[in-house]
């Protein structure tokens, strides 16, 4: 590391900028620098921060197609929230209660890569909640908010 915790280039791109102060936040670019010969040019060379979606998606609704199928489906996040490409998303199934025997939560995670996926073979008579999130290169966003649906006995 250099002077002010600037990294240091083997080869920079000079950019001829004189710069007395910058100003940057950390996640959202990483800076890579250079001191030159002449005391009051820096050489500074930016790469944006991957970052994570700022929020879970919206509009997560559920379809009944028969007692133990169930469509979830939900809106792409707007560029402004996606932070990046989304390269998938993460579906986050609880089965809360369940009208036929005692059960503690029982969790399940599904990823996909649409926007829209299909439970099958849920267990009759019980309550689910769900939530889902997305994902950059650099990791999951939160979760959407969480929203309950139920199946009903045969």
């Amino acid at each position: 590391m250099g002077e002010r915790g600037l990294q240091l280039v083997p080869r920079p791109i000079y950019l001829g900028w004189s710069i007395e102060k910058q100003i940057y936040r950390k996640d959202l670019c990483t800076v890579s620098g250079l001191r030159s010969s002449s005391r009051n040019t820096v050489v500074l060379i930016f790469f944006p921060s991957p970052l994570v979606p700022s929020r879970g998606p919206e509009n997560v609704s559920t379809t009944e197609v028969n007692y133990t199928t169930f469509r979830i489906a939900w809106i792409a996040l707007p560029i402004e929230a996606s932070n990046g490409n989304i390269k998938m998303y993460q579906i986050k199934l609880i089965l809360n209660k369940t009208c036929t025997a005692a059960q503690s939560p029982t969790y399940l995670m599904l990823n996909t890569t649409t926007r829209e996926v299909l439970l099958s073979s849920l267990s009759i008579c019980t309550r689910y909640d769900l939530a889902v999130r997305a994902y950059t290169m650099a990791g999951p966003g939160p979760y959407s908010k969480s929203i309950a649906f139920q199946t009903l006995g045969e």
